[in-house]
């Protein structure tokens, strides 16, 4: 196993790591100039930016609402935009044109939990305002993700984060790529594919004690795993079809998406966990040899959106 791996990292080093992290915006702008988008950006209250890619969601078939990843401290990286135009592109390729709305919310530490749940429950507020949930694909990866998750918790069992949401229509879709549903580093997985993905141990520790330091605050809004018995009875009407989630067959949360995959069952939500071989998040990151377009998590997605785009 990496000697690193279950090493505690301080700050300090993860900023070595990532010595820019306020990504989001910079990489947006330079998007959408690369692109020949327009840039729209909304400021709203809680600190909390509506970055908006492609078509206008006025004229969209589906706009696809995206809480990126990061371990709540690192912001939007390239792969991100790739991703989002080989959407755009599928979409096309069905005769529908697909929006793109980005949460930019704020880093850990210098807000922590729950400030970036209030920011996603803010965001969303904005947006039902102008879009009606029929047009809405929700998606996230990893810390977006726990976010995707800890909105629809919010949407089922109104929490102190923020005022309540009534969905005056189901969600089109939901589509969570990798998501982190617990802060343990305790599983299976989480050993055995040390070497093997993008993360390790340590580092996933480290995020989180940033975020959630000493894990404070614990509950089904915060960790989507840890919520009580019965919590997501109910998800499923919030949504067309079922929940798509993918990950990496060899990725460290593989133990933990799996499990959530199997309290949606249990919990009567409808849900399809796909884990090809790859690691965390690769349609995002892609670091296999095949990169992220020869992904089988890529290809799922590209399956997803035609479908969801389709209805």
């Amino acid at each position: 196993m990496n000697s690193m791996a279950l090493r505690w990292f301080s700050l300090s080093e993860l900023n070595k790591i990532t010595p820019n992290r306020a990504t989001t915006r910079p990489l947006y702008l330079k998007s959408c100039k690369a692109r020949g988008y327009k840039a729209r950006i909304e400021e709203l209250a809680n600190n909390t930016s509506a970055l908006y890619y492609g078509a206008d969601p006025a004229v969209a078939d589906k706009v696809f609402v995206y809480l990126h990843g990061g371990g709540f401290y690192v912001g939007a990286v390239p792969g991100h935009w790739v991703f989002f135009d080989s959407l755009i592109a599928e979409a096309e390729k069905h005769g529908k044109v697909l929006s793109v709305v980005l949460l930019e919310y704020t880093l850990a530490p210098s807000k922590q939990c729950p400030f970036q749940i209030t920011q996603t429950i803010t965001f969303f507020q904005h947006l039902l305002q102008t879009i009606p949930p029929s047009k809405i694909l929700l998606s996230g990866e990893s810390a977006g993700g726990n976010l995707s998750l800890a909105l629809l918790a919010h949407i089922l069992h109104p929490s102190p984060y923020g005022p309540s949401i009534a969905l005056e229509s189901p969600l089109a879709g939901v589509l969570l790529i990798s998501p982190w549903v617990a802060p343990g580093t305790d599983t299976e997985s989480m050993t055995k594919f040390a070497d093997h993905d993008i993360l390790f141990p340590g580092v996933v520790q480290a995020l989180m004690e940033e975020y959630n330091p000493k894990l404070k605050i614990r509950n089904g809004w915060t960790e989507a795993l840890g919520a009580e018995k019965g919590w997501w009875k109910g998800c499923g009407a919030l949504l067309e079809g079922k929940i798509l989630i993918t990950g990496g067959a060899q990725e460290l949360m593989r133990d933990d998406i799996v499990a959530l995959g199997k309290r949606f069952v249990e919990e009567e939500v409808d849900v399809e966990v796909f884990l090809p071989d790859g690691t965390h998040a690769e349609p995002i990151h892609g670091l296999t040899s095949l990169g992220p377009e020869g992904s089988g998590a890529w290809l799922a997605h590209l399956r997803w959106i035609g479908e969801v785009v389709s209805k």
